[in-house]
């Protein structure tokens, strides 16, 4: 994929979901944030470091309980 459909693609989008856990760095919540869309994103290893919870994004527990949470508030 190009840069140029990626960074279209991303904003298009309400916000990213990222869901690694315990993800040493990713370039793709940068990105998302340098399109202005806030990260969901797991609260362990490189997004600890990237994402200010609150501010360009929401850090949330890796457990499989809050995943069913987070999952259960979105309507399609």
């Amino acid at each position: 994929m190009s840069d140029a459909t990626k960074h279209a693609l991303l904003k298009e989008t309400i916000a990213l979901l990222y869901t690694p856990v315990n993800e040493h760095f990713g370039i793709t919540p940068l990105e998302s944030m340098v399109a202005g869309r806030p990260v969901i994103a797991c609260d362990s290893g490189g997004p600890c470091e990237t994402i200010v919870h609150g501010v360009t994004g929401l850090l949330v527990s890796g457990s499989p309980e809050v995943s069913r949470e987070i999952g259960g508030t979105f309507k399609f």
